[in-house]
């Protein structure tokens, strides 16, 4: 199961204070990130979240963002 940070994060940190791993990263009033590399997948941070902003993915979905990055072109291959 991996985990994401939505659009409902208010930057309140309280996700990443709960991090065992310190995982989640950003400014207080910013919408936090999780960087997946470090990420436990513990679910302290969707837990505690009071906002819904934590998401749980499971297993082999990609991540918001990484849908179509597989269909992309590589920039050596993009016409110029």
């Amino acid at each position: 199961m991996k985990y994401f940070i939505n659009e409902h994060c208010r930057g309140c940190g309280m996700c990443a204070k709960r991090c065992p791993r310190h995982a989640i990263h950003g400014a207080i009033g910013v919408r936090q990130q999780i960087r997946q590399e470090k990420c436990l997948h513990c679910g302290r941070c969707f837990r505690v979240c009071r906002f819904g902003a934590v998401e749980e993915l499971p297993d082999g979905q990609p991540l918001p963002g990484e849908e179509n990055c597989q269909d992309a072109p590589a920039p050596e291959d993009a016409e110029a």
